[in-house]
């Protein structure tokens, strides 16, 4: 269930949390009351008790000199940076339900060798799968045997 919270002020002038609703366009009814400035907030209540996630983060990169702690290295000058933390639901902004996926990555007119990218999800092996896969692909583009 989602609740949304009217906050006052920002920054060293917050004063927090003015009032709670149950929906939306209650909240957004008094935020946009004049003479008043109201920032909307959602959050989530949880339903059943509050239990730690494991969330698997890979940063594939190709450039040199870059600082990391490197776990491994791939054919073809990848390296790999491998990240497990334990979350809490509000720890951070993925979804309950995150598939691995790329989440940040290099602008392509960089060229091949200044290539990165990460990759998030709950699931290991499946964050493996994410990283091998797009450094093959990445690696067919590269070398004219298939379309970026």
């Amino acid at each position: 269930m989602k609740v949304y919270a009217l906050s006052s002020g920002s920054y060293s002038d917050y004063r927090g949390v003015e009032a709670i609703f149950r929906n939306k366009a209650d909240a957004q009814a008094v935020a946009a009351t004049e003479g008043f400035y109201y920032d909307v907030e959602e959050y989530v209540i949880l339903e059943e008790p509050a239990k730690q996630r494991m969330l698997y983060t890979i940063h594939a990169d190709r450039r040199s000199g870059y600082g990391r702690n490197w776990t491994s290295e791939v054919e073809g000058g990848w390296k790999l940076a491998e990240v497990k933390r334990l979350v809490w639901p509000w720890d951070c902004t993925h979804r309950g339900n995150l598939r691995a996926k790329i989440v940040h990555k290099a602008d392509r007119a960089k060229g091949y060798d200044d290539l990165w990218f990460t990759v998030e999800g709950w699931d290991e092996e499946a964050c493996r799968k994410v990283v091998y896969d797009t450094i093959t692909k990445l690696k067919a583009i590269q070398e004219g045997v298939a379309d970026g």
